[in-house]
């Protein structure tokens, strides 16, 4: 009976030894010992953990807010067709065009994202039937003039857009 004490006793007093030295542990062991115990080869496997579920997710930096700046630039090209011009010259056409390149930017990084499919094919075509819809407002009433240029004018400034964003997308790191 005196030897199963003694265990018993001998259990208790290492689970306190061990219980101290761990309290005790952290406070004595040196910056260099703490980064000479994680090996190098954890340190690679939790950041490709920690990239791995923010791929999964598919979210990145780019585009935080590009679906709010999206519609913020269409609302500036509506509200641009309800402004007649005495003369349409070239720089008009320019800050119309930059618009639609703005459109396409935000609109494709906002639908890259979001992981749609055909998130091109979306924004130019989405662009181009706001740059038809515009111009037949314009031509419905008949105290603004109507530019059918713009519609032309509107492809390939979408077009430029989605490519800068496509670049912008693709080389931006995952979050």
């Amino acid at each position: 009976m005196n030897r199963h004490i003694r265990r018993a006793q001998e259990k208790s007093d290492k689970k306190r030894e061990q219980g101290s030295n761990r309290r005790r542990g952290p406070r004595k062991t040196a910056p260099k010992e703490k980064a000479q115990a994680k090996t190098k080869s954890e340190k690679p496997k939790a950041r490709e953990e920690q990239k791995g579920s923010a791929a999964a997710k598919g979210a990145t930096r780019a585009g935080r807010f590009a679906g709010f700046l999206a519609l913020a630039t269409a609302a500036l090209i509506v509200s641009q067709a309800f402004v007649s011009f005495e003369s349409f010259s070239l720089v008009d056409y320019g800050v119309i065009a930059f618009s639609y390149v703005l459109l396409g930017y935000f609109t494709s990084l906002w639908l890259l994202r979001r992981s749609a499919e055909n998130a091109i094919a979306i924004t130019i075509m989405g662009g181009i039937l706001l740059s038809f819809g515009i111009e037949l407002s314009r031509l419905l009433r008949p105290d603004i003039q109507a530019y059918p240029l713009l519609v032309f004018a509107s492809a390939p400034a979408l077009l430029i857009g989605v490519l800068v964003a496509r670049f912008v997308y693709k080389r931006s790191p995952k979050a």
